[in-house]
C-alpha cells in the first residue's frame, strides 16, 4: 500500500501517468487513510483526477474524498487572507513580519495543487523595524500586551487571535540543541533580517534552508509527515534543482550547522517518495529515515511507540525515548537535547529573553 500511495502522489505532481496496479475498494479506503495520516488528502485527490478512468475509485469513495477536498480549498482561501491581514497589522504596529512554512509554501506548488495543500498553523516570524537593543524582548512584550498569559518557548509565543487557526509568533524561526551550531544559526537569522526579507518566494535558497530546518527539528520534536517533505520537494523543483545531484546536499543549508548528513538522507527519501526510486537503492540511513517518517505520520500523531500526553514530566520522558531512537543517525542533536532542555527551563523561568 505504501508503494501505491507514493505512486498516487507521483501522479498528482506529474511524475507518472498511472498506477502500477488498479486498487480494489478496500485498498482505496487504505489509500484515503494514508492520505489523511500525512495530510495529503487534497494532493492525492488531484492524483485520482489524473488517473485513467479504469483506475479511479468507485463513486462513494470519490465523493467522500471530494467533500474533504472542497473543505481544504475553502480553508486555504480563508487562511491566505488571514496571513495577509496579520502581516499588515504587524507592519502598522512597527514590526517586520514574514509568514514562513505553511501558507508561505503555496507559491512553490503548481497552480492545480496550490489550494489543495492542507492548511495548518500560521507561523509568523516577527522583529522590530529599525534598530532595537532587545528585539526579542520587544516582540514578546508586544504579544503579551495583546494576548497576555500565553505559552512562551524559545522560538515562539502562542498568539490566539483567530478562531479557526493556531497562530505562532516566532521570535526566531528555529534552533539547534548543539550550542555552537545554534549560535551560528541565530547569527544567520540576523543576517536574513538585515536583507529586508518580505516574502518566501523572494528568498531563494535561504527559504529552502528554513524548510530543511523545519523538517530536521520536527523529526526530533514530534515526528514529520510527507506534507512537509512535499513542500521541500516542490520548492527544490521550483528552484530548478535536480534532486539526484550529489552537490545539492551542500547547497542549501548554511555552513557549520551539521545538516549535511541529514540533507543527503532526506534527498534520497524525496527520490523514493516523489520520483519512484527503488528504496533498496538508497543508503540504509536514508531507509531508516523514511521508515520513521512513514511510521509517525503528520507531526508524529500516529506513532504508536509514543504515549501522547500533556503531563510535562511524562511528555519529556517520551520525547527523550523518541530521540534516542535516532542517536545512530544524528547523534549531536540527540545528545545535546537534555542540556538544551535545562537551558530552556532557565531561559523561561528567569526570563532571560529580557536581554535578547
Amino acid at each position: 500500500m505504501t508503494t501505491l500511495f507514493f505512486e498516487l502522489i507521483q501522479v498528482a505532481i506529474g511524475q507518472r501517468h498511472q498506477l502500477s496496479t488498479t486498487p480494489t475498494a478496500p485498498q482505496w479506503a487504505e489509500l484515503f487513510a494514508l492520505s489523511a495520516k500525512h495530510t495529503l488528502i487534497g494532493i492525492a485527490y488531484s492524483g485520482i483526477e489524473r488517473l485513467p478512468k479504469e483506475q479511479r475509485p468507485e463513486l462513494d469513495i470519490a465523493l467522500q474524498w471530494n467533500n474533504e477536498v472542497r473543505r481544504i480549498e475553502a480553508e486555504n482561501r480563508l487562511q491566505v487572507k488571514q496571513c495577509q491581514n496579520l502581516v499588515a497589522h504587524f507592519n502598522r504596529d512597527g514590526f517586520n513580519a514574514l509568514v514562513f512554512k505553511g501558507q508561505a509554501n503555496r507559491p512553490f506548488y503548481p497552480e492545480n495543487l496550490r489550494e489543495r495543500r492542507t492548511a495548518g498553523d500560521i507561523d509568523v516570524w516577527v522583529w522590530p523595524m529599525g534598530h532595537s537593543r532587545h528585539p526579542h524582548r520587544s516582540v514578546i512584550e508586544y504579544c503579551q500586551r495583546i494576548v497576555p498569559g500565553q505559552h512562551l518557548c524559545y522560538i515562539h509565543y502562542d498568539f490566539p487571535v483567530l478562531s479557526n487557526a493556531i497562530v505562532e509568533m516566532h521570535i526566531r524561526p528555529s534552533f539547534l540543541c548543539h550550542p555552537v551550531r545554534n549560535h551560528r544559526l541565530q547569527k544567520w537569522f540576523k543576517q536574513l533580517q538585515a536583507k529586508g526579507i518580505r516574502r518566501s518566494e523572494e528568498m531563494g535558497d535561504d527559504y529552502g534552508a528554513l524548510l530543511l530546518l523545519h523538517i530536521y527539528k520536527h523529526l526530533f520534536e514530534e515526528g514529520i509527515g510527507l506534507r512537509q517533505l512535499l513542500d521541500y520537494y516542490l520548492f527544490l523543483k521550483h528552484q530548478g534543482k535536480e534532486i539526484g545531484e550529489k552537490s545539492l546536499a551542500n547547497e542549501i543549508a548554511p555552513k557549520g550547522l551539521g545538516l549535511e548528513s541529514f540533507h543527503t538522507n532526506l534527498l534520497e527519501v524525496l527520490q523514493v517518495v516523489f520520483e519512484g526510486r527503488e528504496p533498496l537503492a538508497i543508503k540504509q540511513t536514508s531507509r531508516k529515515l523514511l521508515d520513521e517518517i512513514m511510521r509517525a505520520g503528520n507531526f508524529g500523531q500516529y506513532d504508536d511507540r509514543i504515549e501522547h500526553t500533556t503531563e510535562p514530566r511524562r511528555h519529556a520522558w517520551e520525547k527523550l525515548k523518541h530521540n534516542f531512537r535516532l542517536i545512530g543517525l544524528y547523534p549531536s542533536e540527540v545528545l545535546w537535547e537534555p542540556a538544551f532542555r535545562w537551558y530552556h527551563w532557565l531561559w523561561r523561568t528567569f526570563r532571560l529573553w529580557r536581554w535578547e
